[in-house]
């Protein structure tokens, strides 16, 4: 048998393949784990990799429970789409976790740079605007 039929059978018992998400630099560790529906089908999802409250990737809707999509939409894609696809949601997921931080740090600049002593006055402030937009049922600004 030559190495690329050894090959071949050993791609047929794979089920699973798992795409990091790129490190920008800002830590966390996070994978996209393209799944097979069974061993004997060339049906593929990109999943979120839980265990309960699977999610899988649906073009044109972001993530979706598969309970909810069906396994019909969810295992969809043949393994090499499922694998290229699974590159661009990595992509994605760093981005979208990049800019999470950012907006994190931003405001936690933006509340570190009000000084104590002003802070009751940016928190009346900060109540008047809600309790002027209408925002009655809140509790806060009362």
């Amino acid at each position: 048998m030559n190495e690329l039929e050894v090959l071949r059978r050993q791609m047929a018992l794979v089920v699973e393949f798992r795409v990091p998400v790129p490190d920008r630099g800002i830590g966390g560790y996070a994978e996209i784990v393209v799944r097979r529906e069974r061993v004997d089908v060339d049906r593929w999802a990109v999943t979120d990799g839980a265990f309960t409250g699977l999610r899988a990737w649906v073009e044109g809707e972001g993530w979706q429970y598969v309970s909810d999509v069906g396994r019909a939409v969810a295992y969809a894609h043949g393994r090499d789409e499922a694998l290229l696809l699974a590159h661009r949601v990595a992509e994605l997921e760093a981005a979208a976790f990049e800019a999470e931080v950012n907006g994190r740090l931003q405001k936690e600049e933006a509340v570190a740079a009000i000084e104590p002593r002003h802070m009751l006055e940016y928190v009346r402030e900060y109540n008047e605007g809600v309790t002027s937009s209408g925002d009655s049922d809140s509790g806060r600004g009362r």
